[in-house]
């Protein structure tokens, strides 16, 4: 369970630094070609690309704010609510969460699949299919982030469990055990 952990940490380390530059890429790219298009020298393919890189930055980044409880929540009503009820509510909205991010992954793996020998808005060798994989790889991600808070939910709403003292055991005249009369 520790290497699955440590596992997981990484992945969410090179999620994190993977949608912070292709959020960088798409700003410098966008930005060196305004400047390249005002000095008479357009970046033709600069506004394809960034738009690649945006998708990717858009579903990764949405895992990150998923993971790190940065997305917003609308709690003034169950706020109010008593604890149990309030977190109930939370786990169903999760519930409908994780269903939905199960549909998205499903349906865009199919849509990556349907769109591999489209090619990415003109640009030869480079397939639709890198572009339409942002969706079902950042709902896997998401599905993943949605389960383990789940669990943590879970783990709040019921009660831990209880402990077993263990008995103590008296040998009885023929030399077997049995158990201590406590009473």
């Amino acid at each position: 369970m520790h290497i699955l952990r440590k596992t997981y940490d990484f992945i969410c380390r090179i999620e994190h630094t993977l949608s912070m530059m292709t959020m960088v890429g798409t700003t410098l790219l966008i930005f060196v070609a305004a400047v390249l298009r005002s000095l008479n020298w357009p970046l033709n393919a600069a506004l394809e690309i960034s738009q690649f890189l945006f998708a990717w930055c858009v579903f990764l980044s949405a895992d990150v704010a998923l993971r790190e409880d940065r997305l917003i929540r609308l709690d003034m009503l169950t706020s109010k609510l008593p604890k149990k009820i309030e977190l109930s509510l939370l786990i169903l909205s999760y519930l409908i969460i994780l269903a939905f991010l199960v549909a998205m992954a499903y349906y865009g793996y199919i849509l990556t699949y349907r769109t591999r020998v489209r090619s990415f808005l003109g640009m030869p060798n480079f397939s639709y299919a890198w572009v339409t994989l942002s969706l079902p790889f950042a709902s896997t991600l998401m599905t993943i982030t949605t389960i383990l808070k789940l669990r943590d939910f879970f783990r709040q709403l019921l009660p831990p469990a209880a402990t077993v003292e263990k008995v103590p055991l008296q040998k009885n005249a023929g030399g077997t055990e049995k158990l201590q009369d406590n009473l």
